[in-house]
């Protein structure tokens, strides 16, 4: 009785979408951070460097600060591409109710724990299930 009022419960919910928790919204956020200040580098260089007066010298120093920087801003696109594609792939959906029937005893124990409240069997011996969710 109880596996067929949890298989019926689980099936009006549908499918479940999970979503695992990521660590890795901080890690993107910081990279974000890390861009806009080698834009900002970038943007203060070009500024020198069209305000004149520059030498050869140090014209070649800015030149190869600039590279620098477009190396660095490429490879922190790269990184937050990566965490992004690894992020997107850990939505998994769940199908609860063939999960429920394909689950071994002490599992289906497990939820039955979880999900139902308390059980009510009244004198006609009617039943009544109290759920959790």
């Amino acid at each position: 009785m109880v596996y067929d009022c949890i298989s019926t419960k689980l099936s009006e919910l549908k499918e479940f979408k999970r979503t695992t928790a990521s660590s890795s919204a901080g890690e993107i956020n910081d990279l974000k951070l890390k861009v806009k200040e080698a834009e900002r580098a970038e943007k203060q260089l070009i500024d020198t460097i069209l305000s004149g007066g520059l030498n050869d010298d140090l014209l070649a120093l800015a030149n190869q600060k600039a590279t620098q920087l477009k190396k660095d801003k490429m490879a922190l696109y790269d990184r937050i591409e990566e965490l992004s594609s690894r992020d997107a792939g850990t939505d998994t959906i769940v199908n609860l109710a063939k999960s429920w029937s394909k689950a071994d005893y002490a599992r289906k124990k497990e939820v039955a724990m979880i999900m139902i409240q308390q059980i009510v069997i009244g004198e006609s011996g009617d039943t009544k299930m109290l759920w959790n969710i």
